[in-house]
C-alpha cells in the first residue's frame, strides 16, 4: 500500500473541512479494486491521507468533491496521480479546465509515441528485403 496525502483549500488559501477526496480513473468514474472503492474525508484543516495499492496508483487520478448538505456539488478539482505522493487540491480555480485539457493532450501524445518504434523498424525491415529482392534480380 502507498500513503497518498495532501491538503484542500478554497482559491483564498482557507482550508476545505470535510471534503470528500475519492480515487477515480481519468472520466471521473471511481475505481474500485478488488470490489473496494477508495473515499475519505478532509480534517479541518483540510487535510487527508489515504492507503492505495501500488496498482491503483498508474493512470488514475484523485477528485476532491465539496457538497452541499443535499449532495449537491458545489465545487470539485481533479488531480492525476504521479510518483508524488503528496498533492494539493485548490477547490474553484480558474485553470481547471486548462488543466484538464492538458493531461488529455499529454495522454493523446503518449498513445501516438508508442507506435513510432515499430513504424519505424518495419520501415527498415521492408527497405533491408527489397534491397535484397533487387540485388537477387541483379538490378542492383
Amino acid at each position: 500500500m502507498i500513503k497518498v496525502e495532501g491538503k484542500v483549500t478554497f482559491p483564498s488559501g482557507a482550508p476545505a473541512k470535510g471534503v470528500h477526496v475519492r480515487l477515480v480513473d481519468r472520466s471521473g468514474s471511481p475505481v474500485t479494486v478488488n470490489v473496494q472503492q477508495f473515499t475519505v474525508k478532509t480534517d479541518a484543516s483540510g487535510e487527508f491521507q489515504m492507503y492505495l495499492p501500488e496498482q491503483a496508483i498508474e493512470g488514475n487520478c484523485l477528485k476532491a468533491t465539496a457538497e452541499s448538505a443535499s449532495g449537491k456539488v458545489l465545487k470539485e478539482d481533479l488531480l492525476c496521480l504521479t510518483n508524488e505522493t503528496n498533492y494539493s487540491f485548490i477547490l474553484g480555480r480558474e485553470s481547471q479546465a486548462e488543466e484538464a485539457v492538458t493531461v488529455k493532450a499529454q495522454t493523446i501524445e503518449k498513445e501516438k509515441n508508442k507506435y513510432l518504434i515499430p513504424i519505424i523498424l518495419g520501415s527498415i525491415v521492408i527497405a533491408v528485403i527489397t534491397i535484397v529482392l533487387l540485388k537477387r534480380k541483379g538490378i542492383i
